[in-house]
């Protein structure tokens, strides 16, 4: 299957309930990197209309730059693209806004090298509804060393798909920042890097969130 010719549309303010007219929604073929191979702007009424897109193989993300936050509407093969509605929220910098919900680590020995992956589940219950956003890192970690090949970052959005994040190094030793907006919802973070090692080895603590 591939994606039709055409694709239409709404931008809404979840915080307002409102529509987002001027935005500028971008198509992006997950398959040849981020860069939008079409574009279209909504009306007054938040309407969009994308007009002769490319067949895409498989899945493709619009994207909507909004407050400072980018957001990532995915659309499947075969899902319906005549009422697709892409929603957007007012942007906050207060970062009591979002919590860890839940975070896993898993160790992995082999031979001098100790990989570590750490999932964390971080939540955002706001009310009324906000994204969390700062240009200076939504998400601050600490690794408890340096790392041997540096740190690998995905992140998965509310009803979205993984999306790789390049980590920005900060003052601290082995400290870094994600400034991927953090919606309302749960935003899962996935954190990949590796250590050396010798057995045996005592981790003390892997990352540390800020």
């Amino acid at each position: 299957q591939t994606q039709p010719s055409a694709m239409q549309g709404r931008v809404l303010n979840g915080t307002t309930g409102r529509p987002v007219p001027n935005a500028e929604v971008s198509y992006v073929r997950m398959t040849q990197g981020p860069t939008p191979v079409a574009q279209a702007t909504t009306d007054g009424e938040g309407r969009f209309q994308l007009q002769g897109v490319p067949a895409a193989p498989g899945p493709v993300l619009l994207r909507v730059d909004y407050q400072g936050a980018t957001y990532s509407h995915p659309v499947l093969p075969g899902s319906p693209t005549n009422a697709i509605e892409i929603q957007v929220f007012d942007a906050s910098p207060d970062p009591a806004l979002r919590s860890v919900k839940e975070q896993a680590i898993f160790l992995h020995p082999a031979g001098d090298s100790l990989t570590v992956l750490e999932q964390i589940i971080i939540q955002n219950e706001s009310s009324p509804p906000r994204a969390y956003v700062n240009p200076q890192g939504t998400y601050l970690f600490t690794l408890p060393r340096a790392a041997r090949d540096g740190v690998r970052v995905t992140v998965t959005g509310p009803g979205g798909m993984p999306i790789g994040q390049t980590p920005t190094p900060r003052d601290r030793e082995n400290s870094f920042a994600v400034s991927y907006p953090i919606r309302p919802g749960e935003t899962q973070f996935r954190i990949e890097y590796a250590l050396d090692y010798q057995s045996p080895h005592d981790l003390q603590q892997a990352t540390i969130f800020q």
